[in-house]
């Protein structure tokens, strides 16, 4: 199996060199090829994880919408803006977040900035969703990046995770009543998934748990929906269990270890061997990624992969590092003027541009209402 020649021709040409590989072209007709295959990507502080995840996001884009769900750690977002797609960014009713350049001693907003969408609820934000425009030949093109960004968004973080369930709750019910927007195939991702999506070892807490349970039960439904699931935690432990046996593929980072009664498979990967280069995922670089296949295979089996860092341009590098990323408001905390427009604009889906503004609602009171007797 090869990959198909119009595809080929929209990828990069580093993309390109890799699928000329057999390690690449394996990658293709195994994974980038069977949607709705979860990825659990695993290891220590500063193993590479969230770059291992915007290689991710920069090879899925050709064949599935990519969904990011924002960490809100460390600027995580900002590689995102950098891989040649529009970016749209989904936030809490009462909140936003602007991108500042820093520009002659001073911080402003910068050009081109990503869409902020504010929703009143997580069933607003999969409508938010941007699944892609057509093309010329009348095909759905999938040009954007969307980054839900819930975690900033309250003063209570129970309420950001309770927000997390209700999505994905939400999403797993709608795709069986077939009311979800065209969007699959897609991929959604969680970096630093323990705070919303928590094994035992991280958390008792009662919203992380059921956040956790939601996410778990319906990932069987995403997959034959076609929607792929992408964790990243500093463990395997991180997630639950059940959750971990739905991770058909795994990437294990440096300080990645799983013993052999959690998964025999990965184990064999995680155990010190003199004839492997690193010999195990202790002594893996940042850049340094194993890929255990579905069947518990690594390919090629004497090394780990080289996973590039992002953003790919020194260009891009050097705006990232002026760049920084401020989150701003409350949802839990809004005004009541903010309570009250919001009252009287409820998220209406795809109909939401042919409501009428509650400002526009009383230029058309003032104008209609006149007292009797006059000329009007």
């Amino acid at each position: 199996m090869k990959v198909e020649p119009h595809l080929f021709k929209r990828m990069s040409a580093a993309h390109q060199e890799f699928f000329r590989t057999a390690v690449g072209l394996r990658f293709y007709t195994d994974f980038l090829t069977a949607h709705g295959k979860h990825i659990f990507i695993f290891g220590t502080t500063g193993s590479g994880k969230t770059n291992k995840g915007i290689w991710f996001v920069d090879i899925l884009k050709y064949l599935e919408l990519q969904i990011w769900f924002d960490s809100c750690k460390s600027n995580e977002i900002l590689p995102l803006l950098c891989l040649g797609m529009k970016v749209r960014i989904i936030v809490p009713a009462g909140t936003t977040i602007e991108i500042q350049e820093r520009k002659g001693g001073k911080w402003e907003r910068i050009r081109n900035h990503p869409e902020v969408v504010p929703v009143t609820s997580p069933d607003a934000a999969i409508d938010a969703i941007h699944v892609g425009s057509w093309d010329k030949n009348w095909h759905r093109v999938r040009d954007t990046i969307n980054i839900i960004s819930f975690r900033n968004g309250f003063t209570r973080k129970e309420i950001a995770v309770s927000w997390i369930a209700e999505f994905f709750e939400r999403m797993a019910d709608r795709a069986r009543r077939n009311t979800l927007p065209p969007m699959d195939p897609a991929t959604i991702h969680i970096d630093e998934s323990q705070w919303a999506v928590a094994g035992k070892r991280i958390s008792g807490e009662g919203e992380r748990n059921k956040a956790s349970e939601v996410i778990t039960e319906n990932s069987l439904d995403f997959r034959s929906f076609r929607i792929r699931l992408a964790l990243y935690a500093q463990s395997y432990k991180n997630i639950p269990p059940a959750a971990r046996e739905n991770m058909l593929f795994n990437v294990i980072c440096r300080g990645g270890f799983v013993t052999s009664e959690e998964n025999a498979n990965l184990s064999a990967w995680c155990r010190n061997a003199e004839w492997r280069t690193p010999t195990s995922p202790m002594q893996f670089k940042p850049w340094h990624g194993r890929f255990v296949f579905e069947n518990g295979d690594s390919f090629p089996p004497l090394s780990p992969w080289h996973f590039r860092q992002y953003p790919l341009e020194d260009r891009d590098r050097d705006w990232i590092a002026r760049c920084r990323v401020v989150y701003d408001g409350r949802n839990d905390e809004q005004s009541d003027s903010q309570e009250i427009q919001t009252e009287c604009m409820p998220d209406l889906g795809r109909f939401q541009a042919m409501a009428i503004k509650p400002e526009l609602q009383e230029m058309a009171k003032s104008r209609w209402d006149v007292p009797a007797g006059t000329d009007e």
